[in-house]
């Protein structure tokens, strides 16, 4: 212990004071503490914040994960329904889900549904990153991307039952830059590190 703090009096605080130091300089040192804990405690919430940002809960990456398998599967079931309609000839091939992988859907999206080059490649990024997940991975885009993705796969799936006149525009989809897979490939290169 400190030989001034001998005769020490306690201040209300908790803060041990020596004895005769003049209240005004008391004051500035209970100031300067405050000072230290509000600093402390605003550095602790910043620390805390900015980890929050970094690292997505759990949940929430287990609420991606689920939203993408929903919305690909939805999808598929759209263009496996539409092309049967289109191309009744088809349907046992088409219901059939061992027997038509997503390139063939693709196709005959392109052929009866009207798919673009685009819409393979947004379709074809989405079961990439389906299949990250289907193997027990997390979702590797962001909330935003699958919202894009999201917005996409309503469009599809709702606009066949509004009139051509009354259709919104199809909504942009940002794709990544990974090459669509191998020609007649069941489960595509995923891109993505295990």
């Amino acid at each position: 212990s400190l030989p001034w703090f001998g005769n020490a009096r306690r201040s209300t605080s908790g803060v041990k004071f020596p004895a005769g130091l003049p209240h005004r300089d008391r004051r500035i040192i209970l100031q300067m503490n405050g000072q230290h804990d509000n600093s402390a405690q605003m550095h602790a919430k910043l620390r805390e914040g900015l980890q929050i940002l970094s690292e997505p809960s759990r949940e929430e990456k287990y609420k991606l994960n689920a939203a993408l398998l929903k919305l690909h599967s939805a999808l598929e079931d759209f263009v496996r329904m539409a092309v049967v309609q289109k191309a009744p000839h088809l349907r046992e091939k088409i219901e059939d889900h061992r027997q038509t992988t997503w390139d063939e859907l693709i196709e005959y999206g392109t052929q009866y549904l009207g798919f673009s080059e685009s819409d393979a490649h947004v379709i074809w990024d989405a079961n990439r990153k389906y299949q990250h997940v289907a193997h027990g991975n997390n979702y590797p885009g962001s909330g935003e991307e699958l919202a894009e993705y999201g917005a996409y796969v309503e469009w599809w799936c709702t606009s066949s039952q509004a009139a051509a006149e009354d259709r919104q525009p199809k909504p942009e989809v940002h794709v990544s830059t990974a090459s669509p897979p191998a020609e007649g490939s069941q489960t595509p290169d995923r891109g993505y590190p295990d």
